[in-house]
């Protein structure tokens, strides 16, 4: 699927595929329960045509990562290419997000492909140390975990020779959220042809993307938001849905599903 076929699905569903509850929420139930909340905006009988997009780490470099295969693995086992909800068929093409869904400079132009979507950390994470919190356990190391954190070394033993980098990897996605929210608001322009559109994330770093295309949406044009964790509301969500927003949280399986 190219961004043209998204841009012509009844349904486009942009995946955060790092921020989503793979382990208890299966595809199929989360895109049935998405169905069921736009109600009469699509039609109750017929083929209804689903358009996936996944975004995630896919590249070191130019090349695939391991966390691409095993995704593709996913999805090849996960998502159908055709279910039914109630009366309606569903008919599902999927790729991955490897280039932006607007992307072409020209329409004779081929996308720019994005890579480099992986990269190393120097260093360990930086952390903040609670004011006033302490350790009472006899020969609290907490002083060695501060200077090993300090210093970037590779050990917490005082004057460790080796620096974190040459015996940890500490893996980092880069330009994933940037990219999904660049392709959201894109597809949510007045001017692009195209069904109801849905954003499964729960990364609170999207909100400003969601409702941006909230505010240009055309008002015959759903916007959904599916979560797979918890329950509490962000400090967004009651603008997101006094805008029109579908805010649709997705329940877990107890059963170990997709």
């Amino acid at each position: 699927m190219d961004g043209d076929a998204a841009f012509g699905a009844d349904l486009t569903l942009l995946i955060d595929h790092d921020n989503a509850r793979w382990q208890s929420v299966p595809l199929v139930a989360l895109l049935t329960a998405w169905i069921d909340s736009l109600g009469d905006a699509v039609a109750d009988f017929g083929v209804i045509t689903i358009a996936i997009r996944a975004y995630g780490g896919w590249y070191s470099g130019h090349g695939a990562t391991d966390a691409r295969y095993r995704a593709a693995d996913f999805y090849q086992f996960h998502c159908p290419s055709v279910f039914r909800v109630g009366r309606r068929f569903c008919r599902v093409s999927f790729a991955f997000a490897d280039s932006l869904v607007a992307g072409r400079a020209s329409a004779d132009a081929e996308p720019v492909r994005i890579t480099h979507t992986v990269a190393d950390r120097a260093g360990p994470t930086r952390f903040m140390r609670r004011p006033g919190a302490a350790c009472a356990e006899p020969g609290c190391e907490l002083p060695l975990i501060r200077r090993w954190l300090r210093n970037k070394a590779a050990c917490t033993k005082r004057g460790c020779p080796r620096h974190f980098s040459e015996v940890f990897l500490h893996p980092q996605q880069k330009q994933v959220d940037v990219h999904l929210a660049v392709d959201l608001v894109a597809m949510a322009e007045p001017t692009c042809r195209g069904g109801h559109l849905g954003l499964l994330s729960d990364d609170s770093d999207l909100l400003p993307a969601v409702l941006y295309a909230a505010i240009k949406r055309p008002t015959s044009r759903a916007i959904s938001l599916l979560r797979t964790r918890g329950h509490s509301d962000t400090y967004l969500d009651r603008t997101l849905r006094e805008l029109g927003v579908q805010i649709v949280r997705v329940p877990a399986n107890p059963r170990k599903g997709g």
